[in-house]
């Protein structure tokens, strides 16, 4: 779920020129005709594996960094009562409402005891309350009536600074209580051995007759057993509350899109215009659409690896599906899917696949070596190792081929589709899948390929080097019944696309349009939105002469998704 962002900071490598000095007039063209009214932007602070984005809460605000979550729906920042009882780290900023806020308000239940609920999220579960707040997001006002959550416990499975989340998911339709109550009321009667409380007084009555126990005081009216009974025996009704709907979806605004930069801030836009190209989602729970599979090299629907659609089932919507969750680190999928795409890759880049086919070759001599004089291959060589071990352990040795070896990395294209039939291939390049981290800090990335190959994750190969790269990519079994197998597209999409999301359309849409046709830019200045295509592809040209891209840089921990996979898309 969702640290110190680095300030926005836009170095174009170009040659000095007629060239350049045209492209710095545009822009200075650009900048003067661009508004200066940045309501409805709001800057993300690039955390290394996640973005987080300040929410001002209270009257007199108070500022949280908070993940900017499009996997989950409400506003979630931690209480000092958290603290308090020493659930939440001491040097996180937490909220103080009473005697602090003018807005603040409690919401409690007949009981007068705060309403409290538990939400249960991928990396664990927090407890929290529910209150009535001002908030503001950017240039953006809102008072939540139907409130935020105040975070009173938690056990998160996550390290380093955690101050709440801005959820930006697909708005959910409300809980039919009334069927939740009469199974409860099921339950309890199960409970009660399936016996009426008429039948349970007779039973007692019955057997104490006129006098009490042991022929002691006389036994109580009918009517004080009754009351008495019902009290010892009636399970608490609890009080029934929905999570509160998300901070967008409170404040009336129907339409947003966020995008991140490598190596600077994303931005998170507000309450944008209808989305071009968009295509119709397929979750009812999620922001999902159709997924179509990954293929490597190739932009050809027809050379997936997998979710190829041809074994779904009558009840089916689609072969898979994705749901672009920008709380996300990783790409994840399941097993047998990523270890697919890990072989693909290694098939498509010469280094990997060169190494692996020496590799068989010296386990056919030593094995043929071994049957010949010891009649035996003892040691079972053959086989032992795949592409997907070859690629881990040559990526783990990043550092000694040099950071233009990530231009040798074939591209991956992701196809999705629309409930339309609308279809897209989304790029990922193999700079943008791949992440440099310090050897020490690889066991927590290496974990999520647990199962996938035979490389352990608490390798000492990996802590005995300075620097280390990991695939992307992280094993998560998520299956429904509707659309299949489930993947989660994390931050390496966003980095690529700015992604748009419309709640107003019927069904809920999105788009993804590329950062090299429309840069991600900044609130600061809407210069990139404003110029032109041929000059954002002369930019890009300019500077894919200038520089080789590295891998992205981790920092911490991956931030692995906080969706119920219970649940359908």
């Amino acid at each position: 779920m969702a640290g110190t962002g680095l300030p926005f900071l836009v170095a174009w490598a170009c040659a000095c020129g007629a060239s350049s000095l045209g492209i710095h007039q545009l822009e200075k063209n650009a900048f003067l005709q661009a508004s200066d009214d940045s309501r409805g932007c709001a800057a993300l602070s690039n955390r290394g594996t996640h973005f987080t984005i300040d929410v001002e809460v209270g009257t007199p605000p108070q500022t949280f960094s908070v993940v900017a979550d499009t996997g989950s729906n409400s506003l979630i920042i931690p209480s000092c009562h958290c603290q308090r009882a020493g659930k939440c780290d001491k040097t996180d900023r937490c909220f103080v409402g009473s005697n602090k806020s003018s807005s603040f308000h409690l919401e409690v239940g007949d009981d007068q005891e705060p309403v409290s609920m538990v939400l249960s999220f991928g990396s664990g579960q927090i407890q929290a309350v529910v209150a009535q707040e001002q908030v503001r997001v950017g240039q953006v006002n809102a008072s939540l009536q139907d409130g935020l959550l105040l975070m009173t416990d938690r056990a998160l499975n996550i390290n380093g600074p955690f101050e709440g989340i801005l959820g930006l998911g697909l708005p959910q339709p409300p809980t039919n209580w009334t069927a939740v109550q009469e199974q409860e009321s099921k339950q309890e009667t199960a409970v009660a051995g399936g016996q009426s409380m008429e039948d349970m007084i007779k039973q007692i009555v019955g057997q104490m007759g006129a006098s009490g126990p042991e022929g002691g005081q006389a036994a109580l009216p009918e009517q004080n057993m009754r009351k008495a009974l019902k009290a010892a025996l009636e399970i608490p009704k609890r009080q029934h509350r929905d999570s509160p709907t998300g901070f967008l979806e409170q404040a009336g605004i129907d339409r947003f899109s966020m995008c991140f930069n490598d190596g600077g801030d994303g931005v998170l836009r507000i309450g944008e215009s209808p989305l071009e190209h968009g295509l119709g989602g397929m979750g009812t729970q999620h922001w999902g659409v159709d997924f179509r599979g990954i293929s490597v090299g190739s932009t050809a629907v027809g050379d997936v690896l997998f979710c190829h659609g041809t074994n779904m089932t009558k009840d089916q919507r689609s072969p898979c599906g994705a749901i672009p969750d920008s709380g996300t680190t990783l790409l994840m999928g399941p097993k047998e899917h990523i270890s697919a795409v890990l072989e693909g890759i290694c098939d498509g880049w010469d280094r990997c696949r060169q190494n692996f086919t020496k590799l068989e070759e010296a386990e056919k001599i030593a094995s043929e070596a071994m049957q010949k004089h010891y009649g035996t291959n003892v040691f079972h060589m053959q086989g032992t190792i795949s592409k997907s071990d070859v690629l881990q352990l040559l990526l783990m040795d990043c550092d000694s081929w040099g950071q233009g070896g990530m231009d040798e990395l074939p591209d991956l294209h992701f196809h999705i589709r629309g409930s339309d039939g609308k279809a897209q291939a989304l790029k990922i390049p193999g700079h943008m899948y791949v992440m440099e981290m310090s050897g020490d800090q690889a066991e927590s990335a290496l974990k999520l390929l647990e199962g996938v190959g035979s490389i352990p994750a608490n390798t000492s190969l990996a802590k005995s080097m300075k620097k280390v790269c990991t695939p992307m990519f992280g094993e998560m079994d998520y299956k429904t019944s509707g659309n299949g197998p489930v993947w989660i597209l994390g931050t390496p999409i966003f980095y690529e696309y700015a992604v748009g999301y419309d709640m107003k359309a019927s069904p809920p849409a999105m788009s993804f349009t590329s950062q090299s046709e429309q840069p991600c830019g900044s609130c600061k200045a809407t210069v990139n939105l404003a110029m032109s295509k041929a000059t954002t592809k002369m930019r890009n040209e300019q500077t894919a002469k200038a520089t080789s891209r590295g891998p992205r840089r981790g920092i911490g921990p991956p931030r692995v998704p906080r969706i119920d996979t219970t649940r359908p898309l």
